[in-house]
């Protein structure tokens, strides 16, 4: 933080430097006068790099944090992070995604239904923000396939094969898809 106060402070004081002050208005004797031609005007003053960026928003760094644990594998820490972070800044459908994701785990591993719940609405508020958002439509295809809601998934998977044409798993959506009797993309 002092790096960064110093780093403004360096450049406000290069910026008062550079300034020049203005020259006086143009006065009425002046107009009969020849005029001498003006200077270029002065170019804009080179501030100096004022240190590193600002710290990211705090619904980013509890985003990564819950990432970093989901990826060491606490999905039931990982989902209570990422419940923050989408609190944090409920228009982050990374965050939706995150509880989505740890939500699935969570009933992978307990079999509780509040769990599927909790990810489908997440994947649903992931997928409202941004409907392109391709890996929300994908888990929540997942998860479809693994409640047994063949219509569902395929419905996801559609999407996903809409968005990304040529989606690495394409094939095997297509013929998900196609035998629960969803049109696929072509």
């Amino acid at each position: 933080m002092l790096h960064r106060a110093f780093g403004v402070a360096a450049a406000l004081l290069a910026l008062a430097a550079c300034q020049k002050e203005a020259p006086p208005p143009a006065t009425a004797q002046d107009a009969g006068a020849a005029s001498a031609p003006s200077p270029p005007a002065a170019m804009a003053p080179v501030v100096p790099d004022a240190g590193p960026p600002p710290e990211p928003p705090r619904a980013m760094a509890l985003y990564r944090e819950a990432d970093a644990t989901f990826q060491q594998g606490d999905f039931a820490k990982a989902l209570t992070q990422a419940e923050a972070a989408a609190a944090a800044d409920p228009s982050l459908p990374l965050s939706w995604n995150l509880v989505g994701r740890a939500a699935a785990k969570q009933f992978e591993a307990t079999h509780q239904a509040r769990f599927a719940t909790t990810a489908r609405e997440a994947y649903g508020r992931a997928v409202k923000l941004d409907p392109n958002f391709l890996p929300a439509w994908q888990n929540l295809g997942e998860l479809e396939a693994q409640l047994g809601n063949r219509q569902k998934a395929a419905e996801a998977w559609a999407r996903v094969l809409a968005i990304a044409p040529d989606h690495p798993d394409r094939d095997r959506l297509k013929a998900y898809i196609e035998a629960a009797g969803t049109n696929a993309p072509r």
